[in-house]
């Protein structure tokens, strides 16, 4: 009975082994799917393999515990009935008792013999992922030291009449989040196009009709958000397709404005005026958000299809909304 135990506790450990590690690949390849962050997933990764190493030896040990007793039950079986026992079968229980030993030890044998070159080969790969990264990572300081240097010289030179540069690349947020709003190289050319078409084909013709058909011509408007890199519309919750990443939108406040000459006068003037002055418009919103202590805040959210090939493209929708947040709720629409 005692033996029987034994050799269950035996087959016990051995599928309790296949079991852990089919757990630890499903693990594996769950934390793949939820798109973990490399550097999360290689400290979670390293500091699994470090409490691995201790516990992979205590399960050694205990399976070699088990192939000893295993033998010294067989051995025992033997001795007991050897006398009656014929050479072939002697032979037999011998094979038997011997052979998981000789097995086992034989497997170590040969991992013993792979492991350097699979150690080697391991820490060549991560040796030359450390130097990727600190090449990365010195690449991208460098970028992003040029791009600060760029904005610097280019922010205060005029993008149109009414506009600078830096009235379309500035953000509070990005500079309170650390985050570079300068356009990536690969799309600065179209970004910039985009802004140069939104500043002085819809913007100021837009500022000049304002101040025509409210007579205050030092009405004068206050840009909130211009261009945003990808990261900083995230970080504003931005949708994914916002023309503001690709340079073709502008959000603004008035300042200078008379008695009477609201944010939202000055919308419906647009929607009435636009087509008289010549403006091409896809979106115009005024948009009204809740704030701290009840109080409200308004701008004007105006957008554009790009004249560049490539996305963004197309024909100018003329849609105008009143949108209210939280919620999106849209109060008024009118197209044309």
């Amino acid at each position: 009975m005692f033996g029987i135990i034994k050799s269950g506790f035996g087959i016990a450990m051995g599928i309790g082994k296949y079991a852990i590690k089919g757990v630890r690949g499903t693990a594996d390849v769950s934390l793949a799917r939820i798109g973990m962050k490399r550097d999360a997933a290689n400290q979670s990764l390293d500091l699994a393999k470090t409490l691995n190493s201790g516990g992979s030896r205590v399960k050694e040990l205990l399976h070699l515990l088990v192939i000893v007793a295993c033998m010294a039950m067989i051995f025992d079986i033997y001795w007991q009935l050897r006398a009656d026992m014929s050479d072939d079968l002697i032979k037999f229980f011998l094979g038997v008792a011997t052979g998981p030993i000789l097995g086992y030890f034989g497997v170590k044998g040969v991992e013993a013999v792979r492991m350097p070159a699979t150690m080697r080969a391991k820490g060549q790969a991560s040796k030359d992922h450390a130097e990727a990264r600190a090449v990365e990572k010195k690449l991208f300081d460098a970028e992003v030291a040029d791009d600060f240097e760029s904005m610097k010289a280019l922010s205060n030179k005029r993008l149109s009449r009414e506009l600078l540069w830096f009235d379309v690349l500035k953000s509070t947020t990005a500079a309170d989040e650390g985050i570079d709003n300068y356009p990536a190289q690969n799309v600065r050319e179209r970004i910039f196009a985009n802004l140069e078409q939104l500043a002085n084909e819809t913007v100021d013709p837009i500022v000049s009709g304002l101040r025509r058909v409210g007579g205050n011509n030092s009405l004068e408007i206050v840009v909130g958000s211009g261009y945003r890199s990808p990261a900083l519309n995230q970080v504003l919750g931005g949708s994914g397709t916002s023309p503001h990443k690709k340079g073709l939108a502008i959000d603004f406040e008035i300042t200078r404005a008379e008695q009477g000459e609201t944010l939202e006068l000055c919308w419906q003037m647009i929607r009435d005026n636009h087509k008289f002055w010549g403006v091409d418009i896809d979106q115009c919103l005024l948009e009204t958000r809740n704030i701290k202590g009840g109080a409200q805040k308004e701008w004007i959210h105006l957008a554009v299809r790009s004249k560049v090939r490539g996305r963004g493209r197309g024909r100018n929708r003329a849609e105008f909304f009143k949108l209210h947040n939280p919620g999106n709720k849209i109060t008024e629409f009118s197209k044309g």
